[in-house]
């Protein structure tokens, strides 16, 4: 009797093995397809709260890089007497301050995927990512001495009534921003050089602008730019 109970334990063992074994290794077609649905919901769940991390991270970025722009500026107005940078280009040449930032990497801001300037000329013709507001004083310094003769097509020395009512908008202040203005959550970053504080603003209308052709957007619409504020090949 011993031995048939014995017997009758050994083969419930081995059954009881084998049906583990199954477990752990068997999956139906259903089962497996529940599991790569789950997987995706979650996957579809995350991805946006990944995006948004990333142009947190942008953005955090971009005000490093106008930080440092900004006390490039303050070291040369320290140097100068408070005096603006006069330059032909008064809205888009940073080459007056390279020398007390000593990187061409901050004038590029991380969401647009731009290349950063190479040298000295590249930001002499405003090849950046951002745009330098100035008071209306320092603009015309910068316009070849009141002539008008700018590259923006822009002539604040013999103002027509349009150009009257632009330069009465906008502000009069200095401050450097983002070219591209919905470049961080349809929004721009920008801080004022008096006090570097920043800010993150949606309309633009208040602050100059260039087009395609580097010309002054003579308009007081909030959205101006013909490329909906973003860069064209980094448009999402």
């Amino acid at each position: 009797m011993l031995i048939l109970n014995f017997g009758l334990v050994s083969f419930l063992d081995k059954k009881m093995r084998k049906r583990k074994k199954t477990w752990k290794l068997g999956f139906t077609i259903i089962e497996l397809l529940v599991v790569i649905s789950v997987l995706a919901i979650l996957i579809a769940m995350l991805l946006p709260a990944l995006d948004r991390a990333r142009e947190y991270a942008y953005q955090i970025s971009c005000m490093n890089n106008l930080r440092q722009i900004a006390m490039g500026y303050k070291h040369y107005y320290d140097d100068n007497n408070d005096e603006h940078c006069v330059t032909m280009r008064w809205l888009d040449d940073f080459s007056p301050i390279y020398d007390y930032v000593k990187s061409y990497k901050i004038f590029v801001c991380p969401s647009t995927g731009s290349n950063p300037p190479e040298s000295i000329e590249d930001l002499e013709n405003g090849e950046t990512d951002y745009l330098v507001g100035s008071e209306l004083a320092d603009i015309e310094k910068s316009v070849n001495n009141g002539h008008g003769n700018n590259p923006y097509n822009f002539d604040p020395s013999n103002p027509s009534q349009i150009t009257q009512q632009i330069l009465a908008y906008k502000k009069n202040i200095r401050v450097v921003y983002d070219k591209y203005y919905r470049s961080h959550f349809n929004g721009f970053n920008l801080i004022y050089l008096n006090d570097l504080h920043y800010e993150t603003d949606i309309g633009i209308s208040q602050y100059w602008m260039l087009d395609e052709n580097n010309h002054i957007i003579k308009t007081l619409d909030s959205f101006p730019n013909p490329g909906n504020g973003k860069k064209k090949d980094k448009e999402k």
